[in-house]
């Protein structure tokens, strides 16, 4: 209300920094609050269906979270900035992947004041696989093809995608104990 009544459509307003510091610390409160709710509706979920939370979260979170990047990256891709969007696949991830990893490890090491042991399953060690496996795929074949990514190294990948689900989804359902969630 006081922003309708201090601020004028003819002139820019005297705390517009103010105004855009602001919006960005609320932006983050409510990505905050939203990431906390959903984290404790796949909690609850697990526990009602009896599955391990990296089923879940394997299903919900990582599918959800990937959604936007490649609807992003698709029609940057199809408006003529193909390798923008190509880039932008193996970049958000990783930023994501770096940054997530270091600011939590970080955060965990300053609060415990020591260093701790993370567990190492072999869901994990199987997902890391993948992962290399995938990267090295999509280098071999990329440079197989003089550096041109075509329709292969989509259905390879895609391919090499259901592959790894199937397995971690066997694995879970093979032995859900070896969870450590």
């Amino acid at each position: 209300m006081a922003v309708l009544l201090l601020t004028s459509v003819r002139r820019t307003p005297s705390a517009i920094v103010l105004f855009a510091v602001i919006a960005f610390l609320m932006s983050i409160c409510w990505i905050y609050i939203l990431a906390d709710e959903v984290v404790s509706v796949v909690v609850t979920l697990s526990i009602a269906l009896g599955a391990t939370g990296s089923i879940l979260g394997l299903l919900m979170i990582a599918i959800g979270n990937s959604v936007c990047d490649l609807i992003a990256n698709f029609f940057v891709a199809r408006s003529g900035k193909p390798l923008m969007g190509f880039a932008a696949s193996y970049g958000s991830p990783l930023l994501n992947l770096l940054i997530g990893v270091g600011i939590a490890t970080t955060a965990a090491i300053l609060k415990e004041g020591k260093e701790y042991s993370v567990t190492f399953p072999l869901q994990l060690k199987v997902a890391s696989g993948f992962l290399c496996a995938a990267l090295l795929l999509a280098l071999a074949l990329v440079f197989a093809r003089r550096w041109s990514a075509g329709r292969l190294l989509g259905i390879c990948l895609l391919v090499l995608y259901l592959v790894f689900f199937t397995v971690i989804l066997t694995l879970e359902l093979a032995d859900p104990s070896s969870n450590t969630d």
